[in-house]
This record gives structure tokens, C-alpha cells and sequence, in this order.
């Protein structure tokens, strides 16, 4: 028997299992690092509100409160897969509640319903929403004295500030955003939510809620960030309602394009679904103005 070629077989058996050991610890730390890069870069923040309706003197919203994030295997081993259930699939999706809230100025909301907690992937966004969004609608259309909502016009701006459709204007002095019409009608002063400030603030460490001058600086580093994305113009009976998208991210690989004009809109109010163009990093909100 031949000792010293069975000693030389064995030595070399450990020594490759030691190498496919810290070859797997190595690509999982790999991996692991590139998972928490591309959280970082996917990772987004909208807060979205489409009309449905006005129920006598209320306007009745769909609110979407959703983030974005990247999904990550929890067997530890990440696989790049077109398979939507795998469970090792690395992918991005969304996740939060939608809600039906009433408001009679457009600015301060009352919650009527919680509709559901979503979890979806970006790449089936409207496909998945789409059933929330007839539910919501359905919902709505058994409230008293209920009448539909009209989206007559959508303006696309891209986050592109030589954007058309509205105008951006900052007050230095207040520390106030307002936004407005080309022919100076429905201008509004942007109201941002605590949570979007808060969640601004983790984010990026900064602290808007700072005093005195310290404050001031802060608000309008804060202000300057954001950038028009969108705008919806609806009708209810005599009166208009217009929603201003405003976002601020990382332009780094964003492909959207502005749109040049206003465009009539083709699609029924509980079929016009968006929220998922958002810069990476970044945040989205809406902010609602009636004239």
C-alpha cells in the first residue's frame, strides 16, 4: 500500500475544500457588499395622491405611502433570476399602504379607509397596482352623492427645472417652495409631510428642524434639493383640481425625458397609475392645490 500517495490525496482533498471555503466566504462578502450598494442606490420614497371623486363637499384621494427596496435572499446565496418566485432572486420592489382619505382643501386629509399593505416588484408596478386602483375607485363610488373625477391634462417633467408645464419658485426669506401655473394661477405653497421631512433628514443627516439661523440654512438647502417630476390637472363638476409632483435623487443613470407640452389624458381616473419614477436615493411627493 502506498501510504505516501493516499497522505498526498488527502492533503490535497483539505487543501481544495479550504480553498472553496474561503472562496464561498469571499464571494458571499461580495455579494453582501453589492447588495447593500444597490439597496443604497435603489432605495426610494414616494408619497402619491391620485382623485378619485368628491363626495358631497370632500374630495375623496387614493394615498400610496411606499418604498422602495432591493429584496435579498434570505438562503444567504444570491442567484440573478427572470423567475419572480424564486426566493433567491435579488430584485426591486415596493412596499407600504394605500389608503382612501378625504380632504376638503386638498391639504389637510382625513383617513376613510386603510385599503391594503402592498409588497410588489418595480418591474410589475402598474400591472399590481392596477387592482388596487379599481378597488379604491369601487370603493369611493358607494359614498354618498359620490361623482367621478375627470384627469382632462398630465404634464411630465423629469426632474428637468427648464421644465414648462409649472414653475418652481423659492421664497429666501420665508424659506417657502411654491409652485405655480405659466399664467401665474393655482400657486401653491409646498407643504412638505413630517414623515418626508423626517425621512429626509435619515436620509441625508441633516437637520431642518435646527433653530434660528442654523434652521433657515437648512430649510433652503433643503428646498433647493427638490426638482418638478410631474403634474395631473382633474375636473370635478365646476371645478379643477391640479397635482403637483415635485422629487429630488440622484440623476445618475435616470432616462426619463420631459414632456414639451401638456397632454389630454386617455386613460380612466383608476387606470392612470404612476409613483415608481423616482431618482435613486431620492424621495417623491404630491401636493394638491383646488382653483
Amino acid at each position: 500500500m502506498n501510504f505516501g500517495a493516499s497522505l498526498s490525496f488527502e492533503q490535497n482533498r483539505i487543501m481544495a475544500n479550504q480553498f472553496y471555503k474561503v472562496l464561498r466566504i469571499t464571494f458571499l462578502f461580495i455579494a453582501v457588499q453589492f447588495s447593500a450598494q444597490l439597496w443604497a442606490c435603489t432605495y426610494a420614497y414616494q408619497y402619491s395622491l391620485f382623485p378619485l371623486g368628491s363626495s358631497a363637499a370632500e374630495i375623496i384621494f387614493l394615498e400610496l405611502e411606499l418604498e422602495r427596496y432591493v429584496n435579498t435572499p434570505a438562503s444567504g446565496e444570491f442567484v440573478f433570476s427572470s423567475d419572480p418566485m424564486s426566493k433567491n432572486t435579488l430584485e426591486t420592489r415596493w412596499k407600504g399602504n394605500l389608503k382612501i382619505k378625504s380632504s376638503i382643501d386638498g391639504i389637510v386629509f382625513t383617513l376613510v379607509k386603510e385599503l391594503s399593505y402592498i409588497d410588489i416588484p418595480d418591474a410589475e408596478y402598474n400591472s399590481k397596482l392596477e387592482p388596487y386602483f379599481e378597488k379604491g375607485l369601487a370603493f369611493a363610488k358607494t359614498l354618498p352623492y359620490f361623482e367621478e373625477v375627470i384627469l382632462e391634462k398630465t404634464a411630465k417633467c423629469a426632474y428637468d427645472r427648464t421644465c414648462g408645464m409649472f414653475s418652481m419658485q423659492i421664497d429666501t426669506i420665508k424659506s417657502e417652495l411654491l409652485c405655480q401655473l405659466p399664467d401665474a394661477s393655482a400657486s401653491k405653497q409646498i407643504i412638505f409631510p413630517e414623515i418626508l421631512v423626517s425621512k429626509y433628514q435619515k436620509i441625508t443627516n441633516l437637520n431642518v428642524s435646527e433653530q434660528g439661523d442654523a434652521q433657515h440654512a437648512s430649510k433652503l438647502e433643503f428646498i433647493r434639493l427638490w426638482k418638478p417630476c410631474s403634474a395631473r390637472i382633474y375636473r370635478i363638476g365646476d371645478r379643477q383640481l391640479l397635482v403637483y409632483c415635485i422629487g429630488w435623487g440622484q440623476k445618475r443613470g435616470y432616462i426619463g425625458t420631459k414632456d414639451d407640452n401638456w397632454k389630454l389624458n386617455n386613460y380612466p381616473v383608476d387606470m392612470y397609475i404612476e409613483g415608481n419614477d423616482v431618482m435613486m436615493h431620492g424621495q417623491r411627493f404630491d401636493s394638491c392645490v383646488l382653483f
